[in-house]
């Protein structure tokens, strides 16, 4: 077969489909098709990283920047 090295499959356990159109998600690298492109698709366990807020200190008045995937806004807000 010519085309026997093209395309990936599916990182997901429950399809390994062979895509000839992969999708790599952002947030955890793997490779998916495109039932499974989206983070809440495959479940992953690294896309809460990047949700990235900025407040305004209700206290300081400073702009600060808060990533959920670390802390909540409450953890947040009692050490700033």
């Amino acid at each position: 077969m010519e085309f026997a090295n093209l395309g990936k499959h599916c990182t997901e356990m429950t399809c390994r489909q062979k895509d000839f159109l992969p999708f790599t998600c952002k947030f955890c690298l793997k490779i998916f098709c495109l039932d499974h492109r989206d983070p809440t698709s495959h479940e992953c366990d690294k896309s809460n990283k990047g949700d990235i807020r900025i407040f305004k200190c209700p206290m300081c008045l400073q702009t600060v920047k808060f990533d959920s995937g670390i802390m909540t806004e409450d953890e947040f807000f009692s050490i700033h």
